[in-house]
């Protein structure tokens, strides 16, 4: 296959009308044919990382969705270069490929800042974790706090009735045993919620090296949540900002090429010209066909010839 024949082939032209073109519309037929191969290669790109790492599908699934994706890329390029060329129309194409353009490139940033999104992603789950836990840990200090408190009363307010200093008289009888009771009965609870801040402590260490080692944060994070972690790891420096915004920049004109080429091909060429003269003299000859067909007198021709 010729590469004319495949430039025909992509941008929709008929090969055999295309071989008598003049050379200014054989080149806006390749640039229009290179061009559209931009945009549609990058969405079959990332929507196949997208599809293939981001939602965990299979190769054969994510090839599909590239598939798809392209499929409709390409048939929105197409739209784009059959839509004629005028104010409203050159509105709508371009708001309708800034819109394609952003989508295509925040993806292909997806992609492209893998690493310092599941980073970022990492970071963020390990605070939310480190954050849950010094509230649990906050919570049992409060608690063990009180039982302290409780235990050291319970114990001086018995050791007060052993020593008469609350009653006027020593001993260590009925009232100081019940209070020594309840003074040890404090003491095992104080005893048990040490227990249990200490096992926490244990239990919060081997959670999150659990996290650190089953990366779930990563691997169940989905499309806008890895969206805002590349915006959070972007914005939160003004070097990374200023590469990812080059970065965008270009990933967006390379999506944009094909409406940045239609725009820059707004003159007609000789092949449209006398296209539009082919189509006007056919309209020109259809109308004239019309009144020699309904006039009055083409009426009293045939009515003259049927007399005959």
């Amino acid at each position: 296959m010729s590469m004319l024949r495949y430039f025909c082939l992509v941008v929709g032209e008929n090969h055999d009308k295309a071989q008598r073109y003049h050379e200014s519309t054989l080149r806006r037929l390749r640039a229009f044919a290179i061009a559209i191969h931009l945009p549609v290669l990058l969405w079959a790109l990332s929507s196949w990382v997208i599809a293939s790492r981001v939602f965990g599908m299979s190769a054969a699934s994510a090839a599909g969705v590239a598939a798809l994706c392209t499929v409709f890329i390409y048939l929105v390029e197409r739209l784009v270069l059959a839509t004629p060329s005028s104010l409203l129309m050159n509105l709508l194409r371009c708001v309708l490929g800034v819109v394609v353009a952003c989508i295509g490139a925040a993806l292909f940033d997806l992609v492209l800042f893998e690493k310092e999104i599941a980073q970022r992603l990492q970071q963020r789950s390990e605070q939310a974790l480190r954050e849950r836990h010094a509230a649990q840990t906050a919570h049992l200090e409060q608690t063990l706090a009180g039982r302290r408190a409780d235990w050291l009363a319970a114990r001086n307010k018995a050791q007060c009735e052993a020593d008469g200093s609350c009653s006027g008289q020593r001993g260590t009888g009925r009232v100081f045993q019940q209070a020594q009771r309840h003074a040890d009965t404090l003491q095992r609870d104080y005893a048990q919620v040490q227990a249990e801040l200490a096992a926490l402590t244990v239990r919060h260490g081997q959670e999150l090296d659990q996290l650190r080692a089953s990366r779930s944060a990563v691997t169940e994070a989905g499309l806008l949540m890895r969206i805002e972690a590349l915006h959070d790891f972007v914005l939160g420096n003004t070097l990374t900002l200023a590469g990812y915004a080059l970065l965008f920049l270009l990933v967006l004109l390379i999506e944009l090429m094909v409406v940045l080429v239609k725009m820059g091909y707004r003159e007609e060429t000789i092949d449209d010209r006398l296209e539009r003269m082919r189509e006007h003299l056919a309209g020109h000859r259809a109308a004239a066909y019309l009144q020699a067909v309904t006039s009055p007198v083409s009426n009293a021709r045939r009515l003259l010839e049927s007399c005959e």
